[in-house]
């Protein structure tokens, strides 16, 4: 069966009454301040599954004026044995799953957002509480770093993005926005190193890492120096070698044991 087309006009209110567009097809529509969600399915049933998940409470208030329209198409009984996602006329993915389906909606939305956001400069990074320190993770060389802090307590608040404002300040992505001064940007050098220890970086090389890992830096770029040259400025920078996760997260903690945390301007003697 093919995609749906002749999708309705966007309603001027928040709606999440799923109605029938003919056929087996049924249609959900959400609008949540600036963002429109459209849904076309051939089950219901995933138009609940939608509903039931905090797939928009992630929405980042500084997204510009963008419509987001999806169509599902489930297996058929008889033929496809899998669920695909398509966007227009674009095949995005597909799943074996009602729950793959839904997942793989919310990551492409979730890299919609980013993509277009205005009043926010999105990084692909990991944030992470760690003993009322917030540390900023960038790229995906971090993750084995991740998950030696993570075994040591810490709890991971953003796992695809952080999102810098116009002060420097952190908002964890794709939760509710929540403000968080960060006290250390931990980056993970992609080749191993002979060193143990935490490299500490100049303002001028993380400003380089955060926007290597940018994905809405296009959108606004005289906006992403300034608002990350003044993230870079009021939080130390630091590097890890590859393969020593275990010492990187021992001098994690020493530098937390020996400096006094100031959440304006990260560690102070």
């Amino acid at each position: 069966m093919p995609a749906p087309v002749g999708i309705p006009a966007v309603p001027s209110r928040r709606s999440s009454v799923a109605t029938k567009v003919g056929g087996v097809w049924w249609e959900l529509e959400f609008v949540d301040g600036k963002m429109v969600v459209g849904i076309q399915t051939n089950e219901l049933g995933l138009l609940t599954r939608f509903l039931s998940t905090s797939i928009l409470d992630c929405n980042w208030n500084g997204t510009s004026n963008h419509e987001h329209r999806y169509s599902i198409e489930a297996p058929s009984r008889i033929g496809g044995a899998r669920y695909v996602l398509r966007t227009g006329d674009r095949r995005v993915d597909t799943a074996s799953n009602p729950e793959g389906v839904v997942l793989r909606l919310q990551a492409h939305l979730h890299s919609q957002i980013a993509r277009t956001s205005i009043n926010g400069i999105f990084v692909h990074a990991k944030v992470l509480l760690w003993k009322k320190m917030t540390l900023v993770l960038p790229g995906l060389a971090s993750m084995p770093l991740v998950c030696e802090l993570s075994q040591r307590g810490a709890i991971i608040v953003a796992s695809e993005y952080a999102v810098f404002d116009r002060d420097g300040l952190v908002h964890p992505f794709p939760r509710r926005p929540e403000i968080l001064p960060a006290a250390m940007i931990l980056f993970s050098a992609c080749a191993p190193a002979n060193s143990r220890q935490l490299r500490p970086m100049t303002p001028g090389e993380a400003l380089l890492g955060l926007l290597g890992n940018s994905v809405s830096a296009h959108m606004s770029p005289h906006e992403a120096l300034q608002w990350l040259c003044r993230a870079v400025i009021r939080t130390p920078s630091f590097e890890s070698s590859r393969g020593e996760e275990r010492h990187a997260a021992d001098a994690v903690r020493r530098l937390y044991g020996t400096a006094a945390i100031d959440t304006q301007r990260g560690f102070t003697q």
